[in-house]
């Protein structure tokens, strides 16, 4: 189950960097709904309450294996960033490198540190339905 849970990793940067490649210019997941919270903060709230629900969280160990999974993804991000930057001649990542005060995510293919906060909902989110 764990090598399961570790393969989403792929498809999920692969939805990252399609993502960002096709809606560069228009991207309405980074657009702010409401302060510094975008469409990219929920879908991180939605995908760890799933985590938990399809990993069936119920022990410490269960949630110390998502809080794990929460670095890895985030080192991964890093890693896949600086590995696509090196790489590759067209450099789309740079692109979206802004300052723009329309955008939550100054750079959507490295994560925020209140992506923590956000995917930490999510899992509290399966605790208080699940477990309480």
């Amino acid at each position: 189950m764990y090598l399961k849970l570790f393969l989403l990793f792929v498809p999920a940067l692969g939805f990252v960097y399609v993502y960002n490649k096709l809606f560069a210019q228009n991207d309405f997941l980074n657009k702010p709904i409401i302060y510094s919270i975008c469409g990219w903060s929920i879908i991180h709230v939605i995908v760890y309450f799933c985590l938990c629900v399809y990993f069936q969280a119920h022990s410490l160990r269960d949630f110390l294996f998502v809080f794990l999974m929460m670095f890895l993804w985030a080192g991964a991000e890093i890693l896949c960033y600086w590995l696509y930057m090196r790489l590759s001649s067209s450099n789309v990542a740079k692109s979206h490198n802004s300052n723009d005060k329309d955008k939550v995510y100054a750079n959507p293919y490295l994560p925020r540190l209140d992506d923590f906060i956000f995917n930490t909902i999510g899992v509290l989110i399966y605790y208080f339905f699940y477990l309480n």
